[in-house]
């Protein structure tokens, strides 16, 4: 036995890694893939077939050369970062008769989180893309529950954000497997938190300085956050602090279910599954499916869930050009943007309750 396998056996609680303690949870973990997935399918087919498919309006302010250039280019490298790592998790390891590792079955299940994107701005306008990204609006209108006006517009970037969200959170898991491991020899085996806290720093720092970058390009950005932990907060490069730990706890918790496999080089929510009487295809898509639940029930209860509560009681607006307000609130629009003056619309509330751009107890303030 190696030393990185002593390392993987030695001491992180069950909960995280030990596969025996929850062996045939594989189906509580499919089941919720199933119906995360079926929501998905539903959300998506109305949103198709809507007249709201279709790019989102860029509004009358110029863009720069520059900056639509910075654009153009974080989509390319999206797109050929998506391919990349599709060659490296899926096509290579099937093409040589590897079958479907964990980082391949991460890979899928991150490309079906893709539709939890925009459930940024689930409950209020706090997100922003740039509207020249190439895109269809958004299918925020039409998941379940989602309230928050004006979405229709939001300008979903297929290959700004889908193949960064393609990627990165496995590409993530990997690579923070990878210094988890290097972490627990620094510390010494026997440690267990401290490892755990330096990974969970190491994600708050990166995210910090990825999303700094893109948001300084103009490729996307927070349109409201809570002042009082929000860096540059009134600017259009404001940037608050509890993205950097919700973040930081989904790419942590990837990389130790990746990191932490059991002997069957198995993730712990699919703990059993390779000794189940049913066929091998079988087999594989519960796999996924465990993978999807768990991956997307992660972003949701870990990221999503946290966000919509800081969501609503965001009070400083960023100011955004037409091509980056995208139609969703403000000038030209029936509603003002949300800066913490009054109540958040949603889009089942009576028009007449709903503050305009023009109000003029927004020009008195």
């Amino acid at each position: 036995m190696n030393h990185s396998t002593n390392l993987r056996s030695a001491a992180l609680p069950d909960a995280v890694g030990g596969a025996s303690s929850v062996k045939g949870y594989y189906r509580l973990w499919a089941a919720l893939g199933g119906v995360l997935l079926a929501t998905e399918a539903y959300t998506l087919a109305r949103w198709i077939h809507s007249p709201f498919f279709h790019p989102s309006p860029v509004g009358s302010d110029p863009i720069t050369t520059t900056a639509l250039l910075a654009l153009r280019s974080m989509e390319a490298i999206g797109a050929i970062g998506f391919f990349v790592a599709l060659w490296f998790f899926l096509i290579s390891p099937l093409i040589n008769k590897r079958g479907l590792n964990a980082d391949g079955k991460i890979f899928i299940a991150m490309i079906t989180a893709y539709w939890l994107d925009p459930l940024y701005n689930f409950t209020n306008f706090v997100w922003y893309y740039n509207a020249y990204a190439f895109n269809m609006g958004s299918w925020l209108d039409f998941v379940p529950g989602a309230s928050a006006p004006g979405m229709e517009n939001f300008p979903e970037p297929i290959f700004g954000a889908g193949c960064l969200w393609f990627l990165a959170f496995a590409v993530a898991a990997k690579f923070g497997a990878k210094i988890y491991e290097r972490l627990r020899i620094f510390f010494g085996t026997n440690a267990q938190l401290r490892p755990l806290l330096a990974l969970f720093i190491i994600g708050m720092l990166f995210n910090f300085a990825f999303e700094n970058i893109y948001i300084r390009m103009g490729v996307f950005g927070f349109a409201s956050t809570w002042r009082p932990i929000t860096l540059w907060a009134g600017t259009i490069h404001q940037f608050p602090l509890y993205e950097p730990p919700l973040n930081s706890v989904v790419m942590t918790c990837l990389a130790l279910v990746r990191y932490h496999l059991d002997s069957d080089g198995a993730m712990f929510f699919e703990a059993g599954l390779s000794k189940a009487q049913v066929r091998s295809a079988s087999r594989t898509a519960l796999s996924i499916l465990a993978t999807t639940g768990f991956g997307q029930g992660l972003i949701i209860l870990a990221w999503m869930i946290p966000f919509q509560l800081i969501a609503t009681h965001v009070d400083t607006f960023a100011p955004l050009p037409s091509y980056l307000s995208a139609g969703i609130c403000g000038s030209r629009t029936p509603r003002a943007c949300p800066d913490g003056q009054f109540g958040i619309p949603t889009r089942y509330m009576d028009r007449s309750f709903v503050v305009a751009p023009d109000d003029l107890r927004l020009k008195a303030s």
